[in-house]
């Protein structure tokens, strides 16, 4: 069977510093000097992951919030793990 990755979940780096302020996620790592700001989907996938949910309630969740295909949530919800992880802002829970 293969692992489509749906069913991980992912945690967010404890050394990463980050905050809701007026609907912005803002995140900060310790090293490098940029801070980033999620709103939209991205606030939407991160409050996701932060309650400890499947890849596959949140793109539910991203379909329905936002009104696009399932098929539109999935790539962009594993595209923006993608992204976090390989800055090390999120890592799949083991």
């Amino acid at each position: 069977m293969k692992d489509d990755g749906l069913n991980r979940i992912y945690t967010i780096n404890d050394e990463i510093a980050h905050r809701e302020i007026e609907g912005q996620i803002l995140i900060l790592r310790p090293d490098d000097n940029f801070l980033y700001t999620l709103n939209g989907s991205g606030r939407y996938i991160w409050l996701g992951i932060a309650r400890k949910k499947k890849l596959s309630s949140i793109i539910r969740g991203v379909s329905k919030e936002f009104g696009i295909p399932e098929d539109s949530a999935r790539r962009d919800v594993m595209e923006f793990v993608r992204d976090l992880e390989a800055k090390g802002i999120l890592s799949e829970k083991g």
